[in-house]
């Protein structure tokens, strides 16, 4: 299309599709006449996205977001797989764990009853190990749902981690001198004291010294060595055994993965261990490698930073601040107590458990028993047990809430709880402890050592009350009651009797009136707290309170017998002889003299 001349001698074009165009110009005289004619080729090219380049990258792309979205997709399912395979497992381990207990309780106590023989003696060891196997296989699931839901949490302390280490290789020197396997353990000359979680730290170093000791032939060796630097300090545990492929190596810490030479060798295990180490190093902030030839050995080096910088602070405990009860198991012959006399109310869900534990335990105690947190509730305020045991999983009111009703309860705080529970982790245990409980016992136990427990707790009762009637004990709080409220009821009662100290007409009823409280309540606070009733209560304090007017020399017998509410000398010296053992001259020649 041709456009004529213009003034401006400007042709435009717009809107050209993309394609190959000859722009053609034509010189003209002042006649129109043509003088010549030039061309030149234009090639407009289309936008980028209506490229073929660009159709290809889109499709390219279209099919990435696919695959992507199939991944996702895919992997979703799978992790929606695992969790109801690992919730199943956990339910598993949770169901067992009571049935269990209701094989293992009463094979404990067989074990004691039935005839000593070579042969009796190796069956019943035999069933107690595998009932220790299956109990620390259930643990480990257990750690693995909290590792698999990132519940995990550390609680350090600095300790010296050359005695740590001595200590883990006695643990495992018999099974290591069961197949003949040469345990070494390689320490430097320095001191070493690092911050770490022991619990943690057992697990981490229980797997891999168990791995090498598992994957390791008759007199092969397993040595544990610990080196330090200024910044790091390295843990490893070398052996010679069956060793892993390169390719088993990539998938070493996933769950539920076996090396395929493992399983070649039919060597029993679960596939969980050596993920629970790699979370709990990776806790501590530290890093784990391997180094492995088949048919050689394996070698595990566990790296950590040296201090405690690196980890947050509000995870980090010192010596003066560690809730931890005493790992070692109560020694000793059972304390002389009059059992028979003691309440025990039982809070279990599961009948069968229930029942053994009233058969087995009432031999020994009145039981009763409670199916939840809120039946046993009632039970308390009814019967008015000595102890309550109660399963820490019950459904509706737990026993971790049915402690912190017991002891946040003016009427029931003096009453000691044990939990029992399937969790084996410290923190739990804290969590139980904090919550007022006086002890914690693991699923499945023995009732031996549960006896032990309930028996103990009322003799250091006992104790507390002798402590109490020392001279020279103080009239503040309980001596160490460890419940705000049963320190502060003893700090009342005292105040009150002070305020009474010479008066001879103070009651029991005017003692109950003044604390605000009945008679019958007074009793079974006074007598649980401190052991005493009230009515001797009241004479204790006024004896302690006599002594320390006989430790003035100002006074004579009589004198006190009257400024602490005694208008009978003799009776003043009758009470005396009998919590003290002499009469009060003879304590001032002897004990004041």
């Amino acid at each position: 299309n041709w456009v004529g001349p213009t003034t401006e001698h400007i042709a435009n074009y717009t809107n050209l599709s993309p394609n190959d165009y000859v722009f053609r110009v034509k010189y003209l005289d002042e006649n129109n006449d043509l003088l010549d004619e030039k061309e030149i080729r234009i090639m407009v090219r289309p936008p980028f996205w209506d490229t073929i380049l660009a159709r290809i990258l889109i499709a390219v792309i279209m099919l990435v977001i696919v695959w992507l979205i199939y991944r996702y997709i895919k992997q979703k399912v799978q992790e929606r797989q695992t969790a109801e395979k690992i919730r199943f497992f956990i339910n598993t381990a949770h169901d067992i764990r009571t049935p269990l207990t209701l094989i293992g309780a009463p094979i404990y106590e067989l074990k004691e009853q039935i005839k000593p023989s070579e042969k009796n003696n190796y069956l019943m060891n035999l069933v107690t190990e595998n009932l220790d196997k299956l109990n620390r296989m259930f643990s480990q699931l257990l750690d693995f749902q909290k590792a698999y839901e990132s519940r995990d949490q550390l609680v350090i302390k600095q300790r010296d981690i050359k005695k740590y280490l001595t200590r883990k290789l006695d643990d495992w020197q018999s099974a290591a001198h069961a197949k003949s396997i040469m345990l070494s353990l390689d320490l430097p000359l320095q001191e070493i004291a690092e911050w770490f979680d022991a619990e943690k730290m057992d697990k981490i170093l229980d797997n891999l010294i168990s791995n090498a000791v598992k994957y390791t032939p008759e007199r092969g060796s397993v040595a544990i060595s610990l080196s330090a630097d200024n910044n790091f300090w390295q843990i490893s545990v070398k052996d010679n055994g069956i060793g892993i492929s390169r390719q088993d190596r990539k998938n070493l810490f996933k769950r539920f993965y076996r090396a395929g030479n493992a399983v070649n060798k039919q060597i029993a295990g679960s596939g969980l261990g050596l993920m629970l180490v790699e979370k709990y190093v990776d806790l501590h902030k530290g890093v784990i490698n391997v180094e492995s030839v088949e048919n050689e050995g394996t070698e595990f080096r566990l790296r950590f930073r040296r201090g405690n910088k690196h980890y947050r602070n509000n995870i980090i405990l010192d010596d003066h601040n560690l809730p931890v009860e005493d790992e070692k198991e109560i020694s000793g012959e059972e304390a002389p107590v009059n059992s028979m006399k003691v309440k025990l109310l039982v809070v279990e869900d599961n009948p069968d458990l229930r029942s053994f534990m009233e058969v087995s335990l009432g031999h020994y105690y009145h039981v009763y028993t409670a199916e939840n947190g809120a039946r046993a509730w009632d039970e308390i305020l009814k019967v008015h047990p000595d102890i309550i045991i109660s399963d820490l999983n019950m459904p509706g009111m737990d026993g971790l809430q049915l402690c912190e009703k017991v002891k946040t309860t003016f009427e029931t705080s003096h009453l000691p709880v044990i939990l029992l529970t399937v969790e084996t982790d410290k923190e739990s245990i804290r969590k139980g402890l904090y919550s007022g409980a006086d002890d914690y016992i693991q699923k499945p136990f023995d009732t031996g050592y549960l006896r032990l427990k309930i028996d103990t707790i009322i003799q250091n009762r006992k104790l507390l009350r002798q402590k109490f009637l020392g001279p020279d004990e103080q009239l503040t709080g309980t001596a160490g009651s460890g419940n705000d409220l049963n320190d502060d009821f003893i700090e009342k009662a005292n105040a009150i009797i002070e305020k009474h100290i010479s008066d001879t007409g103070f009651s029991v009823s005017d003692f109950a009136k003044e604390m605000a409280m009945s008679r019958t309540l007074l009793y079974t606070k006074f007598n649980a707290i401190t052991g005493f009733t009230p009515n001797d209560y009241v004479k204790i304090v006024r004896m302690k309170k006599a002594i320390g007017y006989f430790k003035e020399k100002k006074h004579t017998i009589n004198e006190v017998a009257m400024m602490v509410g005694f208008d009978e000398p003799a009776y003043f010296s009758t009470c005396f002889k009998k919590i003290y053992g002499k009469s009060p001259r003879k304590f001032i020649e002897e004990d004041l003299a």
